[in-house]
């Protein structure tokens, strides 16, 4: 049987449960009701007195055009009713659920639980927390339901029209670079000869950089080095910060380019992208946008010097102090960063933690937080994870979710069942081999008996 074909709207804390299951039944029937709708729907109804309660469900329904009522039964009753219905559950003396159920048999039965998915229960295990309450809800006769009214129109995504700006903003950075370039190798105005023409090519070679260092932060994403090398750099904004300087280098030798301002800015690039280059090779990371923007950065320094030599030589020194600069910087950014991801590391597993979110009966809940180019959550993916589907099977559910912010150390793993165990980072070699034999013992452990938190490592990556 598929689950996946049956509806199911996922809940974002327990206060929105009742609001997602009665969503699940609108999707179900093809209604399009957002889970705020909804939830604003079974506020109204229940006036602030507390939990959300059956009436409060029934009445949600109805305001959303569906015929609903609350009745008790038995569970042989309950095979008779029309699917799908909502089933009220009782977690603990004190705290209760609604899910859903798409089909039920003598045997077992299908509930969506919009803490979880769509899952399949045993009559046994239903029956065992299945306070004797559905809300059964279908359309109107010879009705449809209407959806909530929605405002019209459509909302831009913000990712993708800051990505539409910084790739503008690429093609124009190119398009000035290359005008400029135009007036100046091809304009009246420019005398010949030799150390003109050398000014010229070191003003295109600032340009290039501006290019280079534009394409660096509008396209790094794709190359996975790149987005590693400014991870390792404590995330600071190199490409920004590169373009923006050449940039202004590259308006300032159009327009006056004998000023002195030049060669200094450029010598103490120089430095900078040495002492970065140095981080590269240790880090053994081949970044091409960076090699060659270090490399043009060379390049028209060297022509600087020889345009503008001998008054140049007193603004070499920008070159050591600029590279004594950047490693100072670097080094502070990568300790704030790291400081940052173990604080944003804790303040997730708090929230996961502290969300009271419901095992099923008989299993354990692994959330599972990751980033695409990270090698411990590929080595994850590829050794840890089927080891333990291997080990556990159906009964340990994955709960996975893609780290984009860039602040929270990866993989952080979360066991949640009667014993949570917490993982953040990998270790290596037999370090490795040891915590995932400890992750298996606890696990198997956590299925059996209640115990107290136990964190297996702590190596943010």
């Amino acid at each position: 049987m598929t689950l996946a074909r049956f509806s199911f709207v996922k809940e974002p804390d327990l206060a929105h449960n009742g609001a997602a299951a009665v969503a699940t039944i609108a999707h179900h029937y093809g209604q399009a009701a957002t889970l705020e709708s909804v939830q604003r729907k079974l506020q109204e109804s229940n006036q602030g007195k507390g939990a959300i309660s059956l009436l409060d469900v029934v009445n949600g329904a109805q305001a959303l055009g569906f015929e609903a009522s609350g009745v008790e039964g038995s569970y042989d009753e309950f095979m008779q009713v029309k699917l799908p219905a909502i089933a009220h559950l009782k977690m603990t003396e004190e705290s209760a659920i609604y899910v859903v159920v798409h089909e039920i048999n003598e045997k077992t039965i299908t509930v969506a639980d919009p803490g979880f998915g769509v899952v399949e229960m045993t009559r046994e295990d239903f029956s065992a927390l299945w306070s004797g309450y559905v809300v059964l809800v279908e359309p109107k006769p010879g009705t449809a339901p209407s959806a909530p009214s929605q405002q019209a129109g459509t909302t831009a995504d913000p990712k993708k029209t800051s990505a539409l700006i910084e790739k503008a903003l690429f093609v124009l950075s190119v398009l000035g670079v290359a005008i400029a370039l135009k007036t100046i190798f091809i304009g009246e105005s420019i005398n010949s000869g030799a150390n003109n023409l050398i000014e010229q090519l070191a003003i295109a070679g600032i340009g290039l950089c501006a290019i280079l260092s534009s394409w660096s932060y509008t396209f790094a994403k794709l190359c996975p080095s790149c987005t590693a090398a400014g991870k390792l750099v404590g995330n600071l904004p190199l490409g920004q910060i590169g373009h923006g300087l050449y940039a202004t280098l590259f308006a300032i030798a159009f327009f006056r380019p004998d000023t002195a301002l030049v060669p200094l800015a450029m010598f103490a690039a120089l430095g900078a992208h040495a002492m970065l280059m140095s981080y590269l090779i240790r880090w053994k990371l081949r970044c091409i946008t960076c090699i060659l923007t270090a490399s043009v950065a060379g390049i028209t320094s060297g022509l600087l010097v020889a345009a503008y030599w001998p008054d140049v030589w007193p603004l070499l020194g920008a070159a050591p102090l600029a590279a004594l600069a950047m490693w100072m910087t670097v080094r502070y950014a990568g300790r704030a960063a790291e400081a940052s991801r173990v604080v944003a590391t804790l303040q997730v597993i708090n929230k996961v933690t502290g969300e009271g979110r419901r095992v099923p009966l008989g299993k354990a809940l692994m959330v599972v937080f990751k980033r695409k180019g990270c090698a411990p959550c590929e080595f994850y993916a590829a050794n840890v994870k089927p080891a333990l589907e291997k080990t556990f099977g159906d009964s340990l559910i994955f709960d996975e979710h893609e780290e984009t912010s860039g602040k929270l150390g990866t993989p952080t793993i979360i066991v949640l069942g009667a014993m949570p165990v917490l993982f953040s980072g990998l270790p290596q070699g037999n370090e490795l081999n040891a915590a995932i034999k400890e992750a298996q013992r606890g696990i198997g452990k956590r299925l059996r008996e209640n115990a107290g938190v136990r964190v297996m490592g702590h190596l943010v990556g």
